[in-house]
């Protein structure tokens, strides 16, 4: 390369490289029968198609389109997998998101709703097999559902299996065959001789299963390739052993990457280079000279009249890296160090480097009746304030847009699942009347696992996955090192009063209510203690995070003005250093049992944390916690109701790293969240 200086691009991902080469394209105005755009990197496709089809240029792929990811495919493979016994659960949650399950579900439930509530099932009881999902669900829709599939797939009987499956194959085509006539024509033949072949198999005495049938068709499609239609296309997509056959004056080499020019891996053990050259087979040394007399006929065929670029990604779309091809490094001895920082040099920051993502749309943000000013209005909790404390516009998007992250893939329990589960078997226990006044280390520790136990079976059925599993016995051992605490600490004297302990909810008439500046509030006081001597009173939160937290730690930040939090009062001076409220549920706690409880003083808060290490669990007490700092914290309360009610939702904070790994829209917006709305 003789001008590798303007003719050699280095970007860091597939997206950026496509893009470099429609780019190339458009600046040289090179029309398209003089464009040779050769691709080097198999895993390129998929960019190089979007962002020349974005461009107007739609590429002919003389190898065609791969019917292995096709909805078809994907089809034949659910079937085959729900043919087994045990039938997998995630069968059924992948078949009714497939095109063309429709003749499988109820006739009154379309495939959004079918596949709702078969997520919803998932999430709450984690099923493995189609069999347990039946037995743990209580809702007779889902239950309905699965029973209409896998009635269905009981039609695979004895010698009507083949009969059966021509049929479904039909109206799977019919249904496939509006987005995609080549896909359909290619696979209709793929399939018909599939069957044939169980036919054949058949007549000659072999037993196949239902799942064999299956999987023979899946691997009849896993090779097959659709052609696409060359009369609407405007460039050809061609291989780089191809290049030598096109004249056309400009060659872009898209993905000159080591390892695909030249082709092949390192040595193999099994056949090392040595023995294919005496085997007389392309060894590496040869595939080199293949390849570089490939480039150089490329190059001098264009010296005159013509120009050559080689395109070169670090990563591809899958997030693997490259690195550049060894010919383009075939550079006079003088230009060589050049050369190599050119292709090696660190890239400025890019929208692009964490992948292909990047951002084409804003979204608007919708404008809804505020329901904090309703009447009666939505009551607030403690929680709910703390998310408006921690940003407005998340606090707009999840607790008046409703929008929360969606996981259909749930294996294990979440953070939210586990916390539930011990917040069950503490409520019980603090409940019962008979144990929960035992200073009985043993007998405590005994009632958590069975009460454990039964909770597990009820939720998640008794045949559980290696990931629960784990994570009940990660519960069990913190119960049962909580059980000493609590033994000792009714020891001490102090009696469970109430656990548990619900704040505006349940009937009217039972119902215990408290506002908070005229807005009724809603909560659940996990634990109040009093003691024997009917003076001193305790507030609980159990916590269940990783790590042990110190209560002034979740509810007190340190103030750094450029993280854009809401200030809505005057700031805490502590060491100083001043401090934001982050957090408002353990004050709010405390105000509402010294109201309710009349309990004369402030009484003593905290955290009964139950975290990993076994050494951490127990009574986290908020010694910094007095009336003054309470009155403090009111007023940041108050200040978020009226902020709330006057629909101030627009400030966006700046989330530190180790927030951001925990944010609910970071998915959504990864470029940060101010950017994915137009406000």
């Amino acid at each position: 390369f003789t001008d590798w200086q303007r003719c050699f691009h280095v970007v860091d991902s597939a997206t950026e490289a496509a893009e470099v080469c429609v780019s190339i394209t458009r600046d040289e105005q090179t029309d398209s029968d003089q464009l040779s755009l050769a691709l080097c990197d198999p895993s390129l496709a998929n960019a190089m198609e979007r962002s020349f089809s974005d461009a107007g240029w739609e590429l002919y792929d003389p190898e065609g389109k791969s019917l292995a990811d096709t909805g078809l495919t994907q089809l034949l493979r659910v079937m085959r997998d729900l043919t087994r016994e045990p039938a997998p659960f995630s069968a059924i949650r992948d078949l009714v998101r497939l095109p063309g399950v429709e003749p499988f579900l109820p006739n009154e439930v379309s495939r959004d709703t079918a596949a709702k509530l078969i997520d919803e099932l998932q999430r709450k009881h984690l099923p493995e097999t189609v069999r347990e999902a039946l037995a743990l669900s209580h809702n007779n829709e889902a239950r309905s559902v699965m029973s209409h599939i896998m009635g269905r797939v009981g039609e695979l009987r004895g010698d009507k299996i083949l009969h059966v499956i021509r049929e479904w194959l039909l109206l799977w085509l019919e249904s496939a065959y509006d987005q995609s006539t080549k896909n359909v024509e290619a696979a209709e033949s793929r399939l018909a001789e599939s069957l044939d072949a169980v036919e054949r198999l058949q007549k000659y005495g072999e037993k196949l299963t239902v799942g064999e049938v299956f999987e023979m068709m899946v691997e009849s499609l896993r090779s097959a390739r659709a052609s696409t239609n060359r009369e609407q296309t405007a460039v050809d997509l061609q291989g780089w052993l191809e290049i030598s056959y096109d004249a056309s004056p400009h060659l872009i080499l898209a993905g000159m990457h080591e390892e695909c020019v030249p082709d092949g891996t390192g040595d193999d053990i099994f056949l090392p280079d040595s023995l294919r050259k005496n085997l007389g087979l392309r060894d590496s040394s040869s595939r080199l000279a293949r390849d570089a007399f490939l480039l150089q006929g490329a190059l001098c065929s264009r010296k005159e009249h013509g120009r050559v670029d080689a395109v070169v990604a670090r990563f591809n779309d899958a997030g693997e890296a490259r690195k550049p091809s060894r010919l383009l490094m075939r550079q006079g001895r003088d230009e060589l160090p050049a050369v190599v920082q050119h292709l090696f040099s660190e890239l400025g920051k890019s929208p692009a480097r964490s992948g292909s993502w990047a951002r084409d749309w804003v979204l608007d943000l919708p404008e809804v009746e505020n329901p904090y000013l309703a009447e009666p209005p939505r009551k607030i909790s403690p929680s709910a304030l703390g998310d408006y404390l921690n940003c407005p516009l998340r606090f707009y998007l999840k607790r008046i847009l409703g929008m929360n992250r969606y996981d259909s893939r749930k294996q294990e329990m979440d953070a939210m699942d586990f916390g539930n589960l011990c917040h069950q078997v503490l409520e019980i226990f603090g409940a019962d009347l008979a144990v929960r006044d035992s200073i009985d280390e043993k007998e405590i520790s005994d009632y958590f696992c069975s009460t454990l136990d039964a909770q597990i079976k009820r939720i998640y059925g008794g045949d559980l996955s290696l990931p629960l599993m784990v994570q009940v016995e990660s519960a069990r051992e913190r119960l049962r090192a909580f059980a000493a605490q609590q033994a000792a600490d009714r020891a001490n004297g102090w009696c469970i009063l109430e656990t548990e302990y619900s704040v505006g909810r349940g009937r009217a008439d039972q119902r215990v209510s408290w506002s908070l500046d005229g807005h009724p509030l809603t909560m659940i006081v996990d634990r109040v203690d009093r003691h024997e001597d009917g003076t001193r009173w305790r507030v609980w939160d159990y916590k269940t995070s990783g790590k042990a937290a110190l209560p002034q730690d979740q509810h007190l930040k340190r103030w750094n003005e450029s993280e854009n939090r809401p200030l809505l009062g005057e700031l805490i001076i502590a060491r100083k250093k001043e401090y934001r409220w982050a957090g408002l549920q353990l004050p709010i706690y405390a105000a509402f049992v010294m109201d309710h409880f009349q309990t004369g003083e402030l009484p003593e808060v905290g955290y009964i944390n139950l975290p990993r290490a076994i050494g951490d669990v127990g009574f986290c007490p908020w010694n910094g916690l007095d009336q003054r700092m309470l009155d403090h914290a009111l007023t940041w309360g108050k200040a978020a109701i009226a902020a709330i009610k006057a629909g101030e939702f627009k400030q966006v904070a700046m989330l530190s790293s180790v927030e951001r790994e925990w944010d609910d829209f970071s998915e959504l917006a990864p470029d940060g969240l101010e950017a994915a709305f137009d406000i």
